[in-house]
């Protein structure tokens, strides 16, 4: 059954919206959510920096619930669904707050029948702010059933958030159970990265067939940890790397009839395209 809202990341997964989605170095998490969910005794809480794959994880998550990878995944939860729920998701079709009301009262009664049926909040934190305007009227309907553990979710949001909005309130901290995912360290990062260039080379890229030295991931990790430090990997090396990829498509298009400039992304572009950003040499 579908909730008629949302995005099923799940069925994505099973429709091959995605070859593979491997999350390196990130086997304890996932099976610490496949042992929280497959409890059914509460909510998960993935937590981490910006920057570190939070909504990438439940994607990969959702992938090996979709291929029932058995590393991870019990067949208890083979034909479970991950559905991505925002506010704007919630809000959308409502006219006022007694149609508001509503909408949640239906969401609730349907994870509650159908409890296979998991809801991802990207920023779960927004959903439970009363004092943001832009959220208030869904935090407002929301927090009460999520707080008397009326429906199972899983949420991200960073430590400080987390503090703020879960920790501090006894209600709703006995019905997250906590998921840490940590910044990954440099070799693992590359090994992220370079797992995710098909990501990278979509569009123009892939059909001029574009492709992504070992060198070049290993110089945008290099780089974005020593003069990039407010960020985190996997992202800002990633972001580095796009940057790297739309600026050597440009070049490729841009030359001259008959010219054959490369088309593989090197170490010394994502050098040279670093010091143009930066100003660093």
């Amino acid at each position: 059954k579908t909730l008629g809202f949302g995005t099923e990341v799940t069925a994505m997964a099973r429709a091959g919206f995605w070859t593979a989605c491997p999350l390196v170095g990130m086997d304890t998490p996932v099976k610490t959510l496949a042992k929280l969910l497959n409890s059914e005794t509460g909510s998960a809480c993935v937590v981490g920096e910006p920057g570190v794959g939070k909504s990438a994880f439940i994607q990969g998550f959702s992938y090996y619930i979709a291929m029932r990878d058995r590393r991870f995944i019990p067949e208890s939860m083979d034909s479970w669904t991950v559905v991505m729920l925002e506010a704007t998701d919630i809000l959308q079709g409502t006219g006022g707050r007694g149609d508001l009301e509503a909408r949640i009262r239906e969401m609730i009664s349907f994870f509650t029948k159908n409890p296979s049926v998991i809801p991802f909040f990207e920023e779960v934190h927004r959903l439970l702010d009363t004092e943001d305007s832009s959220a208030k009227t869904v935090a407002t309907a929301l927090k009460p059933p999520m707080a008397n553990g009326l429906f199972r979710c899983v949420g991200c949001t960073t430590d400080k958030e987390y503090a703020r909005y879960i920790a501090s309130d006894e209600a709703m901290n006995s019905r997250f159970r906590k998921v840490l995912l940590p910044e990954p360290d440099k070799d693992t990062a590359a090994k992220i990265i370079a797992g995710s260039t098909a990501r990278l080379r979509r569009g123009r890229a892939q059909s001029l067939s574009f492709a992504i030295s070992p060198a070049a991931i290993k110089t945008a990790v290099d780089v974005t940890i020593t003069y990039q430090r407010s960020d985190r990997l996997p992202r800002k090396a990633l972001n580095l790397l796009g940057a790297v990829v739309s600026e050597k498509v440009y070049d490729v298009d841009m030359a001259p009839v008959g010219a054959a400039p490369s088309t593989e992304i090197s170490s010394t572009d994502v050098a040279r395209l670093f010091s143009e950003i930066s100003g660093i040499p």
